[in-house]
């Protein structure tokens, strides 16, 4: 995949919500890793890596959130500890936002991207609508 910037990416129109989180993974969520997360209107979660040495990033992986099941925090009581858990039929990503106010951040984020109808969503509604149309058209002759 094509590098890309932070600034570009901040630019996009197709993004709901980006910023910096660490990414945890491995045998008990132990290995911890600095990335950039989009959430998309197409309904997916990117995260990127950063080039050392460079402004750029590097996709490093994705997660489509069309069946999102759960967002889950770890600790839900803890008011230090807002790890929490992105749950859907495709996988489940970790997440560690810092604060309380990033994962609140996260939370609205991840809200915006699954009200947003899918592609494929758009395109049904729009047949059903040509459909409907012709029906009325048929309807009045």
């Amino acid at each position: 995949p094509p590098l890309t910037t932070v600034a570009a990416l901040e630019k996009s129109d197709s993004i709901l919500f980006c910023g910096w989180s660490v990414k945890r993974s491995g045998p008990a969520n132990l290995l911890r890793f600095q990335r950039y997360f989009c959430l998309t209107k197409a309904q997916e979660m990117l995260w990127y890596e950063s080039i050392k040495g460079s402004n750029e990033l590097k996709l490093s992986g994705r997660l489509g959130l069309a069946c999102l099941s759960a967002i889950k925090r770890e600790r839900p009581t803890s008011s230090i500890d807002f790890t929490f858990r992105v749950v859907t039929e495709a996988g489940t990503v970790t997440i560690s936002p810092g604060s309380r106010q990033a994962f609140q951040q996260w939370q609205e984020g991840l809200m915006s991207s699954v009200a947003v109808p899918s592609p494929q969503e758009q395109r049904w509604s729009m047949l059903k609508r040509e459909q409907t149309m012709r029906h009325t058209e048929d309807d009045e002759h």
